[in-house]
């Protein structure tokens, strides 16, 4: 008596394949959006960083940093306020509009027209989407 192999035939793998296909055709969109959405929660969350440190500073130094209408880019941003932000997605600075304002702002490195600010009431202005 002959053994029967039990094996797939090629319909059903191409059948399998082009199922995950659309599975994954239909999640990709969510997936994009979801990872969209984390990167504007750690813009802002880092400018909230930025603002509070911001506060501090001129608790300690009657002024805000950096001196009055300079700009700092974020290695100095992260020595005069002591914080430790990272700039994998987002290139981070900080712009002082006199003794006592500034804005900080959050650029998205892959997409240009992406930025994010706040003041130092805390208003955080958001990309037209």
């Amino acid at each position: 008596m002959l053994k029967e192999e039990s094996a797939f035939t090629v319909l059903e793998i191409i059948v399998v394949v082009v199922i995950i296909a659309i599975l994954a055709s239909l999640t990709l969109p969510n997936l994009s959006k979801t990872l969209s959405k984390n990167r504007e929660k750690l813009a802002v969350s880092n400018l909230k960083m930025i603002l509070n440190a911001e506060k501090l500073y001129r608790a300690r130094n009657d002024k805000f940093f950096p001196d009055s209408g300079d700009e700092a880019e974020l290695d100095k941003i992260n020595e005069n306020l002591n914080l430790d932000i990272e700039s994998q997605y987002f290139d981070y600075t900080v712009k002082a509009s006199g003794q006592y304002s500034f804005k900080a702002y959050a650029k998205d490195k892959n997409s240009p027209g992406i930025e994010y600010i706040i003041d130092p009431e805390g208003t955080i202005e958001y990309p037209d989407d």
